[in-house]
């Protein structure tokens, strides 16, 4: 496959940023994050040539508007405390993939789909001079767009990501109704940010996941069918009504574990980390609408000191009580002035744990309640909504994205894992009688 770029333009906002927004203060939170990118791409059958003429305007128009109230977008990192909103502007490509989308998706072909995106992984140039988020729209030979979207952490996450799309494609489809304006001033007051360079930060994350190796990434999908067989086996009395997320994560996080015993000959300690989004979960819950990193990461531990039997059921109810903790009152204690003494005690507890029982690092972010799948732009939803991160880096991370299927009731399962513990899992006959690998889609009939 063959993607070839067409044209490199910056995107400024359709009116310009009044002079008294034109410094925009991030959080706490934001300053924690690496400029790391993360790319998703959406895939529209487009048939109609005139039709996607007309798309690509209309995507840049309104991706226009959407950046006069979304201004920080088009600005650039000003110092460790602040956006300049300049109005520089989204970097927007577009490009030409010579195959036809209906080919491509009948067996995607995962390693290619980084062609479709601007950005991805840590930052390629200094953190000042790069717009923190990348628009890349590919047309297919016959007719579709595949949209990929790169969005840097240090501003936005899936939330974010996710009420930016709502706006974008509102007005793109001419609901102005729907177009929301961002809450852009909550993260700030809620987590205030600190003048002094930090000591320690979130840029661990690199650190913890990134490691020598060979990264090694496959789609997996769980049907309805699956999903409910595994609630089955994971029910116990600690978690009398498994979720989906619960039972899935589980599964992975066992077989992963098996996995890696098995090329090591022992099983080591093991920490599955979560990001949570914490907007509905403060005692006076925050609008989805919030601008801003406000999630935070809690941690589950297993040593596998249990039977296969009970394994399941035992690593639920683990995730769920990690799940469970990051409540109201945790979340108030990571507020105001006093928050930033809180979050830095609870990093140095982190890396003392870290140094002493030196856990296998998984992390798993489940993207499924913030609906991507429905980004209609005006001619529809995507037919696909596809994880990209991890090619063509030749280091690994241990981590799971969970996303929307597109079949109804089911769940896929986006895994990272170093090369040969990818091979022994999917040979794993307890994971693969519950999972698809990589199934294709079928285009629409005209």
């Amino acid at each position: 496959m063959d993607v070839q770029v067409i044209s490199r333009e910056y995107i400024k906002p359709s009116s310009p940023t009044p002079p008294h927004l034109r410094t925009f203060t991030i959080s706490l939170l934001d300053q924690l994050l690496p400029c790391a990118y993360v790319p998703i791409v959406f895939h529209y059958p487009i048939s109609d040539a005139n039709s996607i003429k007309q798309a690509l305007a209309r995507l840049k128009s309104s991706l226009a508007e959407t950046l006069s109230r979304f201004y920080p977008l088009a600005g650039r990192l000003k110092d460790h405390m602040s956006f300049d909103c300049n109005d520089e502007g989204v970097l927007f490509i577009e490009t030409r993939v010579n195959c036809d989308m209906s080919e491509f998706l009948k067996k995607p072909e995962l390693q290619v789909l980084h062609q479709f995106v601007p950005y991805q992984d840590f930052a390629p140039e200094p953190e000042t001079t790069l717009a923190h988020l990348a628009i890349q729209a590919n047309v297919f030979a016959s007719g579709g767009i595949s949209i990929g979207v790169s969005m840097s952490h240090k501003v936005l996450d899936a939330n974010t990501l996710a009420a930016f799309l709502k706006c974008w494609t509102a007005l793109s489809s001419g609901c102005q109704d729907k177009a929301i304006f961002p809450d852009l001033t909550s993260a700030s007051l809620l987590f205030p940010p600190r003048s002094e360079q930090l000591p320690r930060s979130m840029a661990y994350l690199k650190e913890t996941w990134l490691n020598e190796g060979k990264s090694t990434l496959r789609r997996f999908v769980f049907d309805s069918a699956a999903i409910k067989a595994l609630k089955v086996k994971a029910t116990s009395q600690l978690v009398p009504y498994p979720s989906t997320s619960q039972v899935v994560t589980s599964l992975i996080w066992t077989r992963a574990m098996a996995a890696s015993a098995a090329i090591k000959g022992s099983q080591h300690p093991s920490t599955l980390v979560f990001a949570v989004n914490m907007r509905p979960r403060m005692m006076s819950p925050l609008s989805e609408n919030a601008f801003g990193n406000i999630f935070w990461l809690t941690s589950a531990h297993h040593n596998a000191a249990h039977t296969n039997e009970s394994e399941l059921q035992v690593v639920v109810s683990r995730v769920k009580e990690a799940i469970k903790n990051l409540d109201s009152d945790f979340i108030q204690s990571m507020q105001g002035d006093e928050g930033f003494h809180q979050i830095r005690k609870l990093m140095e507890e982190r890396d003392a744990v870290y140094a002493k029982d030196k856990p296998e690092m998984y992390m798993v972010s489940d993207l499924r309640s913030f609906r991507l799948s429905e980004s209609d732009f005006g001619w529809g939803k995507p037919l696909w909504v596809s994880h990209v991160w991890g090619f063509p880096s030749s280091v690994f991370v241990n981590g799971v994205f969970l996303a929307e299927s597109n079949v109804n009731g089911g769940i896929e399962a986006w895994v990272h894992l170093d090369e040969p513990e990818m091979a022994i899992l999917e040979q794993d006959t307890e994971f693969i009688s519950y999972a698809s690998s990589n199934p294709g889609f079928s285009m629409p009939s005209s």
